[in-house]
């Protein structure tokens, strides 16, 4: 067990390494241990920045990790969402966020995703349900809306309804007991 004592203050300040210094191991060891790779995953939340960069995040069932393509490696085909690809890379660490990402050199299309095309098939099962159907769909409701006031649930009326009974009398509306509902 690793003594956790800081009873000895010089012999700290003799071991203590900067949030920088670890910050640099911890890059040194990632590009030692891991270097170049070969990486294959399915793209999600692509960003196309003005200035032609891609940032995106590559993802598989457990894990994602953060991804940018400098605008200088020019791709010649379009990638989106939900395309599962392979990239090469590196891993670069970003000192000041204490974050890292993936630096791509070139990547290769796969087709798409498998949890793309789950979503895509969810989709689907659920539009034939109906459950898109703007003649199906219900409005939300703007009678009442919930809110936690002084750990005791009100029911309101929305704003726009300004003769409710909340802003009528509001003293006798908050001694009314919590189970009250009324009829707007």
């Amino acid at each position: 067990m690793t003594n956790t004592s800081f009873s000895n203050t010089q012999e700290i300040r003799n071991k203590y390494i900067t949030v920088s210094e670890i910050t640099q191991k911890i890059a040194g060891v990632l590009a030692q241990e891991i270097g170049y790779v070969y990486i294959k995953g399915e793209i999600s939340n692509l960003k196309f920045h003005q200035s032609g960069h891609r940032y995106f995040s590559l993802k598989d069932e457990n894990a994602q990790i953060s991804c940018v393509m400098w605008k200088s490696r020019p791709l010649n085909y379009e990638i989106s969402d939900g395309m599962t690809v392979v990239i090469y890379g590196s891993i670069n660490v970003y000192p000041t966020k204490g974050t890292y990402n993936i630096n791509v050199y070139s990547l290769k299309p796969e087709g798409r995703g498998a949890l793309y095309q789950a979503f895509e098939e969810l989709k689907y099962k659920l539009e034939k349900l109906g459950y898109f159907d703007k003649r199906i769909k219900k409005s939300i409701p703007k009678k009442t809306l919930i809110i936690n006031k002084l750990q005791k649930p009100l029911k309101i009326a929305c704003l726009k309804q300004k003769e409710n009974i909340l802003f009528q009398d509001p003293e006798n509306y908050l001694k009314l007991p919590y189970e009250t509902d009324f009829n707007f």
